[in-house]
């Protein structure tokens, strides 16, 4: 993906905006002095395993773009960064670790570790990191919205439609120039990371059903993911 400088650059219409803030804690930190990387046209390959949490902050504004276009009363959820070697306890009575790339509504909190968002960046491409996050950050939209699965086919298209908000993202900042040719790629390669690692008793969608539900969301928006419920639409 290009910068947001190298976006402005070759659109021309893009404004600066200011760097998102969130709430840093023991274990829980924002960037310090040296985690910040050099300026670079292209996010992919700027950042090392010690800068993630640069990376991680650039994302959360990107969203926070996307949200506040989208839904302008809507507050963000808290983003945590789990450093390596790091646990942090949550709401939902499950202890984050690094490997973390969770949602919990009790708190309404996203949970990402360093460990697991330089897999993805380092090994899939910088798409395929940032896409997961804004699956999660859809989870913080259909919890604010109240859209509540029953059953285990419930939960299932809870995911999928997470999935389509994300795609919903990556079409808007498509939309504002910032996509690179190898991204999408990138995205479907996590997309068949995670659908090969679902089971028999899997609570996401097949693989198919989790392309299907990005195309969805990249090609018609939120609108589009209106369809997983069509009681509780996330965009009406």
């Amino acid at each position: 993906m290009r910068t947001r400088a190298a976006a402005l650059i070759c659109s021309t219409v893009l404004a600066l905006l200011a760097t998102l803030a969130s709430t840093a804690s023991a274990q829980a930190q924002l960037p310090g002095p040296g985690t910040v990387p050099p300026h670079c046209s292209s996010l992919q390959d700027c950042y090392g395993f010690e800068q993630m949490a640069a990376f991680y902050d650039e994302m959360t504004v990107w969203i926070g773009e996307f949200s506040k276009a989208t839904y302008p009363d809507m507050s963000a959820p808290s983003y945590v960064y789990v450093k390596s070697r790091t646990i942090v306890p949550s709401a939902c009575g499950v202890v984050m670790d690094s490997s973390a790339y969770a949602y919990c509504s009790l708190e309404d909190s996203v949970y990402v570790g360093q460990d697991q968002l330089w897999a993805f960046y380092s090994k899939l491409g910088d798409a395929a990191a940032a896409i997961g996050i804004a699956h999660e950050w859809g989870h913080h939209v259909q919890h604010v919205l109240g859209v509540a699965p029953v059953g285990r086919n419930g939960v299932i298209a809870l995911e999928n439609q997470a999935d389509c908000i994300a795609g919903a993202w990556v079409g808007y900042i498509d939309g504002l120039g910032r996509l690179e040719r190898d991204d999408l790629n990138d995205i479907n390669a996590i997309l068949k990371l995670i659908g090969a690692a679902e089971g028999p008793g899997r609570d996401h969608g097949t693989l198919a059903e989790r392309t299907a539900a990005v195309q969805t969301g990249f090609r018609s928006g939120l609108t589009g993911c209106n369809s997983f419920f069509p009681g509780r639409p996330v965009l009406a």
